[in-house]
């Protein structure tokens, strides 16, 4: 059986030999899942604290295989995954940047903006890489319309305690 506050979260039976092979596996996924949980409503709790209803949105920035648990804890946490897929949004990165004038930045920017208020799609400013907690807060303040963060993933793990218990009548 696995507590969080002394609140039961998963419990199973079976065989002591699938048992002792699975306990590990489901108390480090746990643990996890709730550091990521916890450090996205802590940003969260930031903001909202200070009067901000900005969201807060995590990167697709996780280990391989690990993109469905760290969700589950991205939305536990109260925040949304940013960009689950490639067609969602459209960026523009400094390496972007770098391939435009500095005397057409301005403009090219600005005839972007035009053409996406035409489909009638309206950008948003959403800052990314580096956004913590510790800043999470300037940055909406600056005037974000949605925070981008990899942050809750580099959390520490919740404590998460395994208890096992014999099943005897």
């Amino acid at each position: 059986m696995e507590r969080l506050n002394d609140e039961l979260l998963i419990r199973a039976s079976g065989p002591a030999s699938g048992l002792l092979l699975a306990w590990k596996v489901a108390q480090n996924a746990v643990k996890s899942a709730s550091g990521v949980a916890s450090e996205a409503a802590r940003i969260l709790h930031f903001l909202r604290a200070a009067g901000l209803n900005t969201p807060l949105a995590c990167t697709r920035k996780t280990g391989p295989g690990g993109r469905a648990l760290a969700a589950r804890g991205v939305w536990a946490g109260g925040a949304m995954m940013h960009r689950l897929g490639l067609s969602e949004t459209l960026l523009v990165f400094p390496k972007h940047r770098l391939l435009i004038a500095s005397a057409e930045l301005a403009a090219r920017l600005a005839a972007l903006r035009q053409r996406l208020l035409d489909k009638g799609l309206r950008p948003l400013i959403a800052p990314a890489g580096g956004v913590t907690a510790a800043n999470a807060l300037d940055c909406a303040r600056a005037g974000a319309d949605l925070l981008v963060s990899s942050a809750p993933y580099f959390a520490p793990p919740a404590d998460v305690k395994v208890v096992f218990e014999a099943d005897r009548p």
